[in-house]
């Protein structure tokens, strides 16, 4: 690929190795993320529709290549992708989360309501007792902030489902929200404040109003940081992971969207993208400045 001159070079150079590397997802994330870099959008379609076809059931690999068409803007794409993981996995609140956000970046509020709002339970008493009440505790507060962001962007959504106890003030300084790709990897979500407190699963409140939303274990995530009125300074994003990966599993990658006065006219989005390249460790990969 190095010796390539041109994005057409690129392809056939992909159309000659596929074949040999067709039991390695690895290989497949790699060369998606190296046709970005060329910013052929025919070729990158030629791909991911390659991908697809092969690769259909491949839930880990569809959502990485899904974090990297979001990280590029290309929500139509993610979209398409998404609905795939969607049918694959509708037990999974986080299937609806992704795809109903994807609508709301595409114009499609409604529909992007209808969805991350089928997430919210109106009686959480009945969870708590359950193993897997972090998981819905976790999504529960993140959706509720999503549907009420949304609502306050769009107001012409009929929000009769919607039971009004979910109603709150989704304005926030700073929101950081963690995804992943492998529901068998534990990632752990932790951010260092300006006053160099840590705010992490064992202390998910700090001093100056950092709230971390519970650990969540057995899922694709997400973990989520939000502060209301934040201190200026620098704030560090830290992941802490055991993906227990085997040979020829796909790679495990983190979607980190970091939002800064999120809910507000001046609401900014960023999106980053990182894989984790060792089966454990902790790893600072960002720093915000507020």
């Amino acid at each position: 690929y190095l010796s390539a001159k041109t994005a057409e070079d690129s392809f056939d150079n992909f159309l000659n190795q596929r074949k040999m590397h067709e039991d390695n997802p690895a290989y497949y994330a790699d060369v998606f993320s190296y046709f970005f870099s060329w910013n052929d959008e025919s070729k990158t379609k030629a791909i991911l529709n390659y991908i697809l076809q092969v690769e259909p059931n491949n839930v880990e690999l569809l959502k990485e290549l899904a974090f990297k068409l979001e990280e590029a803007q290309k929500y139509d794409l993610a979209s398409l992708v998404y609905i795939n993981v969607l049918k694959l996995k509708p037990e999974d609140s986080q299937s609806f989360r992704d795809l109903g956000l994807m609508y709301a970046e595409t114009g499609k509020p409604q529909r992007s309501f209808e969805l991350l709002s089928s997430i919210l339970i109106d009686n959480l008493d009945e969870t708590t007792s359950s193993p897997a009440s972090n998981e819905v505790i976790s999504m529960q507060q993140i959706a509720r902030k999503e549907v009420n962001n949304l609502l306050q962007k769009n107001k012409g959504i009929n929000t009769e489902s919607m039971n009004s106890l979910h109603s709150e003030n989704a304005k926030y300084d700073l929101r950081i929200v963690l995804d992943w790709n492998r529901d068998n990897a534990d990632i752990d979500l932790q951010v260092i404040d300006p006053q160099l407190e840590m705010c992490f699963y064992s202390y998910p409140k700090t001093q100056i109003g950092g709230n971390l939303t519970p650990d969540v274990q057995t899922t694709f995530g997400p973990e989520e940081y939000t502060i209301r009125n934040a201190r200026p300074g620098d704030y560090y994003v830290r992941v802490s992971y055991d993906n227990a990966l085997e040979k020829n599993d796909s790679p495990t990658f983190i979607k980190m969207t970091t939002f800064k006065n999120y809910g507000k006219p001046s609401e900014t989005k960023a999106v980053k993208v990182i894989r984790l390249n060792k089966n454990n460790g902790e790893e600072i990969v960002a720093k915000i400045t507020i």
